[in-house]
């Protein structure tokens, strides 16, 4: 599931501006958020579900919200049938 990071982030890169400087914390931080709202389940299978799909989560406080499905896996067995596993990322809110 999700990993848990520090406010804080430590990084070493060039810049010729303070604000080219702070662009780029700005991004990187905004790439290590998006990497900790993650997640993944099983399902009893569902063709609905695949890459690129959208679903919108409500009911779990904080992690309410939209997520796209990064992967499907659809499999089948005898001991199990027919199931989907689904890898899923929140989806970043856009900033006006």
């Amino acid at each position: 599931m999700a990993t848990h990071s520090s406010d804080k982030r430590n990084s070493r890169a060039n810049a010729s501006t303070p604000e080219v400087a702070s662009a780029k914390a700005k991004a990187r931080q905004s790439q290590a958020d998006d990497k900790q709202a993650e997640g993944r389940f099983n399902i009893t299978g569902d063709t609905r579900l695949t890459a690129g799909s959208s679903f919108n989560l409500t009911g779990f406080g904080r992690f309410d919200g939209k997520w796209q499905i990064q992967q499907a896996t659809h499999s089948i067995s005898r001991s199990s049938g027919y199931t989907t596993e689904v890898q899923f990322q929140k989806v970043a809110k856009k900033e006006s």
